[in-house]
């Protein structure tokens, strides 16, 4: 196929030049409008909206609405002059039903788990905190699956009282970390080679006045 003349070149117009197909048949709600302003936000406006030669909407009422609520005043689009009426009409219905696949879950816990080690907001995802804390368990099962029981023994300073807690997992350690309001350390995680755990000595009196506050 040749896309000589076809690959269409973005353009940055003013948002009040793009206007909204009044037909479309994709609804977006609030959250959804939400979600891609913050993604927006975060990475920038990556992906253009299409538009055709009047600049209405082919593809990309989300973004728009998007931008009208991040208060853009200029956004990306390309212009799919190449297409008939007819194909603009099916492209509209296309583009969305062709985003409707299924998530490899096995890949996508590994780019979830990849995020929370890196302490990257996963929330920039779309994903919601229910939908990771999810996801993620399902990470948990599997890796308490195939570990066996850690033996553990417990010892006395001559001063001090203390109880270790381990964590097999990243979400159950990063609950542990926002519940105990820990500092980050991930400079001390090695960059390269075999990770290692992090230990960590805290008072215990505070930890026992939020557990009562909570």
């Amino acid at each position: 196929m040749d896309l000589n003349g076809i690959v269409s070149q973005v353009e940055h117009v003013p948002l009040t030049d793009v206007k909204p197909y009044n037909r479309n048949p994709k609804q977006h709600s609030n959250q959804q409008i939400a979600q891609i302003a913050a993604s927006i936000r975060n990475f920038g406006f990556l992906v253009p909206i299409v538009v055709d030669e009047s600049g209405e909407i082919v593809a990309g009422h989300g973004r728009y609405f998007a931008a009208q609520r991040l208060g853009l005043k200029v956004v990306p689009v390309v212009r799919a002059a190449h297409l008939t009426e007819e194909q603009v009409r099916a492209f509209r219905i296309a583009d969305n039903k062709v985003a409707e696949s299924e998530w490899d879950p096995d890949m996508l816990r590994a780019e979830i788990e990849a995020l929370q080690v890196s302490d990257f907001g996963v929330e920039s995802t779309g994903f919601t905190e229910k939908e990771v804390a999810e996801i993620l368990d399902e990470i948990v099962r599997e890796e308490r699956a195939a570990k066996p029981e850690v033996e553990f023994s417990r010892e006395m300073l001559l001063e001090h009282n203390y109880v270790v807690l381990y964590f097999d997992n990243p979400f159950d350690w990063q609950v542990a970390q926002d519940k105990l309001r820990l500092k980050k350390v991930k400079d001390l995680i090695p960059r390269k080679g075999q990770p290692v755990g992090i230990g960590r000595v805290i008072p215990g009196a505070p930890v026992i006045e939020r557990l009562r506050d909570e």
